[in-house]
């Protein structure tokens, strides 16, 4: 259990650092997302990557 609180943490501290420091156009794209509503929906997260 650990470790999903080191990865949730480490994610959120990616995404402060790109939104203040990376391209605006970032930013700009994340809020035209969220403001769809599919951020932070359970179902957009997935793993095509393996065959299971």
């Amino acid at each position: 259990f650990v470790v999903v609180e080191q990865v949730a943490l480490k994610t959120l501290i990616v995404i402060h650092r790109t939104l203040r420091e990376g391209d605006p156009t970032f930013r700009e794209e994340l809020l035209n997302y969220s403001q769809r509503g599919h951020i932070l929906q359970l179902s957009n997260f997935k793993d095509d990557s393996s065959p299971l």
